[in-house]
Protein backbone atom coordinates (compact mmCIF):
# COMPACT_ATOMS: atom_id res chain seq x y z
CA UNK A 1 0.00 0.00 0.00
CA UNK A 2 2.90 2.46 0.02
CA UNK A 3 5.53 2.14 -2.67
CA UNK A 4 8.18 3.25 -0.78
CA UNK A 5 8.47 0.41 1.61
CA UNK A 6 9.05 -1.58 -1.63
CA UNK A 7 12.41 0.00 -2.88
CA UNK A 8 14.83 -2.48 -1.64
CA UNK A 9 12.38 -5.26 -3.24
CA UNK A 10 12.15 -4.02 -6.49
CA UNK A 11 15.78 -2.49 -6.77
CA UNK A 12 17.06 -6.33 -6.61
CA UNK A 13 14.63 -7.30 -9.79
CA UNK A 14 15.73 -7.28 -12.72
CA UNK A 15 11.87 -7.59 -14.18
CA UNK A 16 10.36 -4.07 -14.67
CA UNK A 17 7.92 -2.99 -11.91
CA UNK A 18 5.58 -0.56 -11.24
CA UNK A 19 4.32 0.57 -7.63
CA UNK A 20 1.50 2.34 -6.52
CA UNK A 21 0.57 3.86 -3.44
CA UNK A 22 -3.29 2.20 -2.05
CA UNK A 23 -5.16 5.73 -2.00
CA UNK A 24 -5.19 6.86 1.48
CA UNK A 25 -1.60 5.27 2.54
CA UNK A 26 1.72 6.04 1.97
CA UNK A 27 2.11 9.23 -0.25
CA UNK A 28 -1.37 9.82 -0.31
CA UNK A 29 -1.83 9.45 3.48
CA UNK A 30 -1.79 13.08 4.08
CA UNK A 31 -5.11 14.86 4.08
CA UNK A 32 -6.26 18.38 2.65
CA UNK A 33 -5.85 19.77 5.96
CA UNK A 34 -3.58 18.45 7.68
CA UNK A 35 -3.82 20.73 10.59
CA UNK A 36 -7.27 19.63 11.23
CA UNK A 37 -6.08 15.98 10.71
CA UNK A 38 -3.86 16.47 13.69
CA UNK A 39 -6.29 18.41 15.93
CA UNK A 40 -8.59 15.26 15.50
CA UNK A 41 -5.76 12.88 16.79
CA UNK A 42 -4.98 14.95 19.34
CA UNK A 43 -8.55 14.91 20.48
CA UNK A 44 -8.55 11.11 20.44
CA UNK A 45 -5.86 10.85 22.32
CA UNK A 46 -7.30 13.34 25.66
CA UNK A 47 -9.85 10.44 24.99
CA UNK A 48 -7.81 7.69 25.04
CA UNK A 49 -7.79 5.55 28.02
CA UNK A 50 -4.88 3.08 27.40
CA UNK A 51 -1.11 3.47 27.55
CA UNK A 52 1.87 2.89 25.21
CA UNK A 53 2.62 -0.37 27.14
CA UNK A 54 -0.65 -1.66 26.32
CA UNK A 55 -0.40 -0.83 22.77
CA UNK A 56 3.21 -2.65 22.79
CA UNK A 57 1.48 -5.87 24.04
CA UNK A 58 -1.06 -6.03 21.95
CA UNK A 59 0.43 -5.38 18.91
CA UNK A 60 2.68 -8.27 17.80
CA UNK A 61 0.98 -10.53 15.44
CA UNK A 62 -0.79 -8.01 14.33
CA UNK A 63 -1.96 -7.38 10.48
CA UNK A 64 -1.00 -3.15 10.02
CA UNK A 65 -1.09 -3.19 6.70
CA UNK A 66 1.75 -1.39 4.71
CA UNK A 67 2.31 -1.90 1.23
CA UNK A 68 1.89 -3.12 -1.89
CA UNK A 69 3.34 -3.37 -5.48
CA UNK A 70 2.48 -4.73 -9.14
CA UNK A 71 4.64 -6.47 -11.42
CA UNK A 72 3.73 -4.26 -14.73
CA UNK A 73 5.09 -3.20 -17.80
CA UNK A 74 7.92 -0.72 -18.12
CA UNK A 75 5.78 1.82 -19.87
CA UNK A 76 3.33 2.02 -17.11
CA UNK A 77 3.71 5.15 -14.47
CA UNK A 78 2.07 5.31 -11.30
CA UNK A 79 0.86 9.19 -10.29
CA UNK A 80 -0.09 10.17 -6.77
CA UNK A 81 -3.11 9.55 -6.09
CA UNK A 82 -5.42 12.56 -5.03
CA UNK A 83 -5.39 13.55 -1.22
CA UNK A 84 -9.09 13.96 -1.27
CA UNK A 85 -9.31 10.28 -1.74
CA UNK A 86 -8.33 10.03 1.85
CA UNK A 87 -10.86 8.63 3.83
CA UNK A 88 -13.65 6.18 4.24
CA UNK A 89 -14.36 6.10 0.62
CA UNK A 90 -10.51 5.38 -0.22
CA UNK A 91 -11.08 2.12 1.69
CA UNK A 92 -14.45 1.49 -0.42
CA UNK A 93 -13.74 -1.84 -1.96
CA UNK A 94 -15.89 -0.70 -5.40
CA UNK A 95 -13.49 2.52 -4.93
CA UNK A 96 -10.87 0.10 -4.70
CA UNK A 97 -11.58 -1.73 -7.62
CA UNK A 98 -12.19 1.13 -10.17
CA UNK A 99 -8.73 2.49 -9.07
CA UNK A 100 -6.81 -0.70 -9.56
CA UNK A 101 -8.87 -0.85 -13.55
CA UNK A 102 -7.24 2.55 -13.90
CA UNK A 103 -4.09 1.64 -12.67
CA UNK A 104 -3.57 -1.15 -14.67
CA UNK A 105 -5.75 -0.76 -17.91
CA UNK A 106 -2.80 0.75 -19.82
CA UNK A 107 -0.69 -2.41 -19.34
CA UNK A 108 -0.26 -4.27 -22.38
CA UNK A 109 1.12 -7.33 -21.05
CA UNK A 110 -0.22 -9.66 -18.62
CA UNK A 111 1.72 -9.07 -15.35
CA UNK A 112 2.37 -10.82 -12.28
CA UNK A 113 0.11 -8.62 -9.33
CA UNK A 114 1.66 -8.47 -6.18
CA UNK A 115 -0.28 -7.28 -3.00
CA UNK A 116 0.62 -7.22 0.65
CA UNK A 117 -1.67 -7.40 3.69
CA UNK A 118 -4.73 -5.07 3.61
CA UNK A 119 -3.79 -4.24 -0.60
CA UNK A 120 -4.29 -8.14 -1.25
CA UNK A 121 -8.54 -7.78 -1.01
CA UNK A 122 -8.12 -4.92 -3.58
CA UNK A 123 -5.79 -7.15 -5.90
CA UNK A 124 -7.91 -10.61 -5.48
CA UNK A 125 -11.05 -8.26 -6.24
CA UNK A 126 -9.21 -7.28 -9.47
CA UNK A 127 -8.28 -10.75 -10.14
CA UNK A 128 -11.23 -12.37 -9.90
CA UNK A 129 -13.33 -9.16 -11.90
CA UNK A 130 -10.57 -9.44 -14.77
CA UNK A 131 -8.91 -13.16 -14.91
CA UNK A 132 -7.23 -12.21 -17.90
CA UNK A 133 -5.63 -9.07 -17.76
CA UNK A 134 -3.04 -10.89 -15.03
CA UNK A 135 -0.64 -13.87 -15.44
CA UNK A 136 -0.61 -14.32 -11.88
CA UNK A 137 -1.42 -13.02 -8.49
CA UNK A 138 1.15 -13.35 -5.19
CA UNK A 139 -0.32 -12.33 -2.19
CA UNK A 140 1.96 -11.24 0.80
CA UNK A 141 1.01 -11.63 3.90
CA UNK A 142 -2.40 -11.84 3.59
CA UNK A 143 -4.00 -9.79 6.18
CA UNK A 144 -7.42 -12.02 5.73
CA UNK A 145 -5.80 -15.14 5.99
CA UNK A 146 -3.77 -14.02 9.23
CA UNK A 147 -3.82 -13.23 13.01
CA UNK A 148 -6.50 -10.27 13.16
CA UNK A 149 -5.27 -7.15 14.56
CA UNK A 150 -5.52 -6.70 17.93
CA UNK A 151 -9.07 -4.50 19.44
CA UNK A 152 -7.30 -2.23 20.59
CA UNK A 153 -5.42 -1.28 17.27
CA UNK A 154 -8.38 -1.62 15.45
CA UNK A 155 -9.61 1.40 17.80
CA UNK A 156 -9.63 4.95 16.77
CA UNK A 157 -7.66 5.72 20.20
CA UNK A 158 -4.80 3.60 18.30
CA UNK A 159 -4.15 6.93 16.38
CA UNK A 160 -2.21 9.00 18.64
CA UNK A 161 -0.59 5.90 20.18
CA UNK A 162 0.47 4.95 16.87
CA UNK A 163 1.73 8.57 16.55
CA UNK A 164 3.59 9.36 19.69
CA UNK A 165 5.28 6.01 20.37
CA UNK A 166 9.13 6.17 20.21
CA UNK A 167 10.07 5.52 16.66
CA UNK A 168 12.22 2.09 18.46
CA UNK A 169 9.38 0.86 20.46
CA UNK A 170 7.43 1.23 17.54
CA UNK A 171 10.10 -0.97 15.36
CA UNK A 172 9.66 -3.57 17.65
CA UNK A 173 6.44 -3.64 18.34
CA UNK A 174 5.71 -3.92 14.52
CA UNK A 175 8.61 -5.84 13.86
CA UNK A 176 9.93 -3.58 11.23
CA UNK A 177 13.86 -1.58 10.68
CA UNK A 178 13.23 1.62 13.12
CA UNK A 179 13.57 3.86 10.35
CA UNK A 180 11.09 2.38 7.91
CA UNK A 181 7.86 4.04 10.84
CA UNK A 182 8.74 7.55 10.74
CA UNK A 183 6.00 7.90 8.58
CA UNK A 184 3.23 7.37 10.73
CA UNK A 185 4.21 10.85 12.43
CA UNK A 186 3.03 12.82 9.75
CA UNK A 187 -0.68 13.67 10.29
CA UNK A 188 -2.93 11.76 8.74
CA UNK A 189 -0.78 8.74 8.11
CA UNK A 190 -1.69 6.56 11.84
CA UNK A 191 -5.40 7.28 11.38
CA UNK A 192 -5.43 5.66 7.45
CA UNK A 193 -3.48 2.72 8.90
CA UNK A 194 -6.40 2.55 11.78
CA UNK A 195 -8.93 2.68 9.12
CA UNK A 196 -7.30 -0.41 7.12
CA UNK A 197 -7.11 -2.31 9.89
CA UNK A 198 -10.63 -1.26 10.21
CA UNK A 199 -11.81 -1.73 7.10
CA UNK A 200 -9.79 -5.32 6.84
CA UNK A 201 -11.50 -6.98 9.77
CA UNK A 202 -15.04 -6.73 8.35
CA UNK A 203 -13.81 -8.17 4.44
CA UNK A 204 -11.66 -11.00 6.15
CA UNK A 205 -14.91 -13.60 5.65
CA UNK A 206 -15.59 -12.66 2.15
CA UNK A 207 -11.97 -12.13 0.64
CA UNK A 208 -11.55 -16.12 1.48
CA UNK A 209 -14.50 -17.08 -0.14
CA UNK A 210 -13.14 -15.16 -3.19
CA UNK A 211 -10.11 -16.75 -3.04
CA UNK A 212 -11.74 -19.80 -3.95
CA UNK A 213 -13.43 -18.53 -6.85
CA UNK A 214 -10.44 -16.64 -8.46
CA UNK A 215 -9.31 -18.23 -12.18
CA UNK A 216 -5.79 -17.35 -12.14
CA UNK A 217 -2.64 -19.23 -10.31
CA UNK A 218 -2.15 -17.28 -7.29
CA UNK A 219 0.75 -18.28 -4.59
CA UNK A 220 0.74 -17.08 -0.82
CA UNK A 221 4.14 -15.29 0.79
CA UNK A 222 4.33 -15.14 4.72
CA UNK A 223 6.92 -14.72 7.27
CA UNK A 224 7.59 -17.84 9.44
CA UNK A 225 7.10 -15.23 13.08
CA UNK A 226 3.63 -14.45 10.96
CA UNK A 227 1.89 -17.59 9.56
CA UNK A 228 -0.93 -18.45 8.27
CA UNK A 229 -3.98 -18.96 10.28
CA UNK A 230 -6.48 -20.58 7.93
CA UNK A 231 -5.68 -23.49 5.54
CA UNK A 232 -5.85 -22.75 1.97
CA UNK A 233 -5.88 -24.79 -1.34
CA UNK A 234 -2.46 -22.57 -3.18
CA UNK A 235 0.86 -22.64 -2.79
CA UNK A 236 2.39 -21.10 0.29
CA UNK A 237 6.09 -20.19 0.51
CA UNK A 238 7.67 -19.23 4.11
CA UNK A 239 10.14 -16.56 4.61
CA UNK A 240 11.89 -17.66 7.51
CA UNK A 241 12.52 -15.70 9.86
CA UNK A 242 10.51 -12.52 8.52
CA UNK A 243 7.28 -11.35 10.11
CA UNK A 244 4.38 -9.01 8.28
CA UNK A 245 7.00 -7.14 6.78
CA UNK A 246 8.81 -9.15 4.54
CA UNK A 247 9.68 -6.58 1.91
CA UNK A 248 11.65 -4.62 4.23
CA UNK A 249 13.01 -7.40 6.58
CA UNK A 250 13.93 -9.66 3.99
CA UNK A 251 14.38 -7.97 0.33
CA UNK A 252 16.33 -10.09 -1.23
CA UNK A 253 14.38 -13.49 -0.28
CA UNK A 254 11.60 -12.02 -1.53
CA UNK A 255 12.68 -10.17 -4.61
CA UNK A 256 14.64 -13.32 -5.69
CA UNK A 257 11.04 -15.74 -4.81
CA UNK A 258 8.83 -13.17 -7.21
CA UNK A 259 11.51 -12.67 -10.02
CA UNK A 260 11.19 -16.78 -10.07
CA UNK A 261 7.56 -16.53 -10.19
CA UNK A 262 7.65 -13.83 -12.99
CA UNK A 263 9.95 -16.27 -14.98
CA UNK A 264 7.39 -19.27 -15.01
CA UNK A 265 4.50 -17.15 -16.17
Amino acid sequence: MDAGSWTQVTARLDTPALTADLPGHGRSAIPPNPAAGQAQEERAGQRATVGQARAEQAAPGSTASRARAEQASPRVTAGRPRAGRVGARALDPSALERWMAELLGPVTTRPVLVAHSFACGPALRYAVAHPGAISRLVLVAPAFLQNPASRLLRSWAAVPLLRHLPAARLARTLGVPEGSTADLARPGRARAVVAALRAAHAQRDELRRLLERVDVPVEIVVGSADPLTTAVDVPVTTIDGAGHYPQLTHPTELATHLEAKVGSR
